[in-house]
């Protein structure tokens, strides 16, 4: 991701599938760079609305917990080294695994410079 948004753009969105586990414990990528805000990611839901994850301040490994609404607070700085985001998922019930919906979505901020990396998107298989 390099650039100034002019808006709270998606920068990247990915499609469900069939073959996601039917429970999720946990969702991780890896970041590295930094940028004047922060991320949001969303996670889908059966109905098409989503679970909203603020990333926040991001220095080091770090694990977010759904919240009520999108919202770019915060910077990114982490030192050109990778560190890991992990989704916390073990409570959430109705996340979409149908192909013909979106599963996940990475929101950046309008207004901020952001030069970041994101890699290794993993999704992790819960009791």
């Amino acid at each position: 991701i390099s650039g100034t948004p002019a808006g709270n753009d998606y920068v990247f969105t990915s499609n469900a599938t069939e073959t996601l586990p039917a429970k999720i414990k946990e969702i991780t990528l890896m970041i590295k760079g930094s940028a004047g805000k922060s991320l949001s990611i969303n996670l889908y839901k059966t109905d098409g609305t989503f679970y909203k994850f603020n990333v926040g301040d991001l220095k080091k490994d770090s694990t977010v917990n759904d919240s009520e609404t999108n919202n770019y607070n915060g910077i990114i700085d982490t030192g050109d080294k990778y560190v890991k985001v992990t989704l916390s998922c073990s409570t959430l019930t109705d996340i979409n695994r149908n192909s013909s919906g979106n599963f996940l979505a990475i929101k950046v901020g309008k207004g901020a410079a952001y030069n970041l990396d994101i890699d290794d998107i993993k999704v992790v298989e819960g009791n």
